[in-house]
């Protein structure tokens, strides 16, 4: 999903997202979630956020958007923890 940019879909435009309107990102939700409601809801509650984006500084609103980074992983299971991988600051 993350590789899709999906999560990015409510990030506004000037900071690199898609700025798609409310009822794209439930419709895009409602298809994922069909598939599997697990990730349906990751993607509504992970894709949400973006919208937070519109609301900041533009100057803390791009502090922030390094943490949409698809490349990034943030996870504590022993896997990731061996190889490094740490929260964006």
């Amino acid at each position: 999903m993350a590789r899709a940019g999906l999560f990015r879909l409510a990030i506004p435009r000037a900071l690199g997202g898609e700025e798609t309107d409310p009822m794209t990102l439930v419709r895009v939700v409602e298809e994922v979630a069909r598939a599997d409601g697990a990730a349906g809801w990751c993607l509504a509650i992970g894709g949400e956020y973006g919208v937070f984006g519109g609301y900041l500084a533009p100057d803390a609103a791009r502090e922030q958007r390094p943490a949409c980074d698809h490349r990034r992983r943030i996870s504590a299971d022993r896997e990731s923890r061996r190889r490094g991988w740490r929260l964006p600051r």
